[in-house]
């Protein structure tokens, strides 16, 4: 059986888990789109952001979002001064965390199943 901190700690971990799913899945899904379908000036660069999460060290990920998101940072202190929203040691401020970790590669395998099939492909994958 477990103990009530073993069932605080899993309640925690789902609520982190689903916050994080509902943040990251529709940028996820719209960017994805975007990159797979749409031409424009500055998609390399977005393409780049979006891979950021993916090559840069978890802690120093994390780093950037302690400073964005903490009470002295320009979203953070922002959004305490305004609505007295505190993010960073929350559970939310995970959530966010995680998000923006998953993001990059929930992007990259949709935009995998999203990129349009060529020409050439289409009329290897034809039947007879």
């Amino acid at each position: 059986m477990l103990t009530a901190e073993e069932i605080s700690a899993l309640v925690l971990s789902l609520q982190v888990a689903g916050l994080a799913l509902v943040l990251s899945l529709p940028f996820a899904v719209a960017m994805a789109y975007i990159l797979a379908r749409k031409n424009f000036p500055g998609k390399i660069i977005l393409d780049g952001l979006i891979h950021l999460p993916l090559v840069l060290p978890p802690v120093a990920t994390g780093f950037v979002l302690l400073i964005l998101l903490g009470r002295k940072g320009p979203i953070g202190g922002f959004l305490y001064d305004l609505l007295g929203i505190t993010l960073a040691f929350r559970w939310t401020g995970a959530a966010i965390a995680a998000s923006i970790a998953a993001s990059g590669r929930v992007t990259v395998s949709l935009r995998r199943s999203i990129t349009p099939v060529t020409a050439p492909s289409r009329r290897t994958a034809a039947p007879g």
